[in-house]
């Protein structure tokens, strides 16, 4: 992982509004290809982006969507929400 890619990240657990916020972004993002249409990699990139889009409420300034060109970089900072959220499963 990149040295620089390091700070504190804050999320917020999503609502059913979020949820369905969630999807319509995803799916503008994709221009409304379906499943079908798109490869893995592209269908992934869009749901962690709409998720981070939507639920990421603070991150270190090095983190700006529209600027990551690692996927791994993506996919980390997703990872650590997608950990986060599974701890309210209780």
């Amino acid at each position: 992982m990149h040295p620089d890619w390091v700070g504190n990240f804050v999320f917020r657990y999503p609502s059913l509004m979020d949820r369905m916020k969630l999807g319509s972004l995803k799916t503008s993002l994709l221009n409304g290809l379906n499943l079908a249409g798109i490869d893995n990699e592209a269908d992934n990139i869009a749901f962690m982006t709409a998720t981070l889009t939507i639920l990421m409420e603070s991150s270190p300034d090095w983190f700006t969507l529209d600027e990551i060109h690692e996927y791994k970089a993506l996919e980390r900072v997703f990872d650590t929400y997608a950990t986060w959220r599974e701890s309210f499963r209780g």
